[in-house]
């Protein structure tokens, strides 16, 4: 996602299910997460799967976009220590 690509999050775990809501909250969009264990599973993840093909190039502004935001969190994060 970072690079602008949408991410098709698969998951069976209510663990994995925690981690990649994580990662769909940092960005945001583009990330959609699909639950294996749902009875018609198939059926998301081809809808979910066409869905962000479709709409790649609408979401690839604000993927980088929030990639840039987290590369200007980090270094100033990396600055606060610094100078702490």
């Amino acid at each position: 996602m970072s690079q602008g690509i949408p991410a098709l999050c698969l998951y069976a775990s209510e663990y994995y299910h925690d981690k990649l809501k994580g990662l769909q909250s940092q960005f945001g969009i583009g990330c959609e997460l699909v639950d294996l264990n749902s009875p018609n599973f198939e059926e998301l993840i081809y809808d979910t799967a066409t869905n962000l093909w479709n709409e790649s190039e609408k979401l690839r502004t604000g993927l980088l976009k929030q990639a840039t935001c987290q590369i200007e969190q980090s270094l100033a994060a990396y600055q606060r220590l610094l100078y702490s």
